[in-house]
């Protein structure tokens, strides 16, 4: 008897710990808090569509980029999204996916009268390049030898620094970029002058969690795509 209770008990023990944390930010049209402050988005529904037959708890809550980022780095059973998928990232985390694109892009003001025909043309130090901390796009202009950024813990404040002739240029996401100018009635301040490069966004789990887990995540994703949930999911958010 004594063996049995204890049996359970690890049984127990073992479930609680596998438990996985689901983690977003505020990353419209992707993931964002809705009126009542409540995650939703496009990646929050195919989440909650994935987890309604894997049995995961829907206890997704919204946080801040670098610490999101960082507890799915470093702690156990975390699952992070979105993500893009990048070289730098492959060997880091555990991936399901992709969720849909997100192609980044550099944005001016409207009024901007230049060309900006490269990358390159970007280093330029008179310019300076706002970017949100330790995102992906800020990576990979740093990793491209780029010197002249100012990073902000908050996206929102990119488009705010960029009408008020702070920074001159931001790179987001399209999608997030123009939603976000929308969020504080911009949209028709700012224009996009230069695609930087196409991406794919992914759901990210730490490390450990296990293969099996990813597979079956994967597999309820593969499902959405092929019953056309999916695509009702993209229409109700990107239409």
């Amino acid at each position: 008897m004594i063996k049995k209770i204890f049996l359970s008990i690890i049984c127990v023990v073992s479930l609680i710990s596998s438990e996985l944390t689901l983690m977003t930010e505020d990353y419209p049209p992707y993931n964002f808090p809705d009126k009542n402050n409540q995650p939703t988005g496009i990646s929050v529904d195919i989440v909650r569509q994935i987890i309604k037959h894997t049995g995961d708890k829907d206890n997704i809550t919204i946080l801040p980029w670098a610490r999101s980022y960082h507890a799915v780095l470093t702690q156990k059973n975390q699952v992070l999204f979105v993500m893009t998928r990048t070289k730098q990232r492959e060997k880091l985390f555990k991936w399901v996916g992709p969720i849909t694109s997100n192609n980044w892009v550099i944005f001016a003001k409207k009024d901007f009268k230049g060309t900006i025909s490269s990358l390159e043309q970007l280093k330029d130090k008179k310019y300076t390049i706002g970017t949100y901390k330790s995102d992906a796009c800020e990576t990979f202009l740093k990793n491209n030898g780029f010197e002249n950024l100012s990073s902000v813990p908050d996206d929102i404040l990119n488009v705010k620094k960029l009408i008020n002739n702070r920074i001159d240029f931001w790179i987001a996401g399209e999608y997030q970029g123009i939603l976000r100018a929308k969020r504080v009635h911009k949209s028709n301040k700012i224009k996009k002058i230069f695609n930087v490069k196409d991406t794919e966004v992914y759901i990210a789990f730490s490390k450990d969690v296990d293969d099996k887990v990813i597979k079956r995540w994967q597999k309820e994703l593969d499902k959405l795509k092929e019953n056309g949930k999916y695509q009702k999911i993209l229409d109700k958010y990107l239409n």
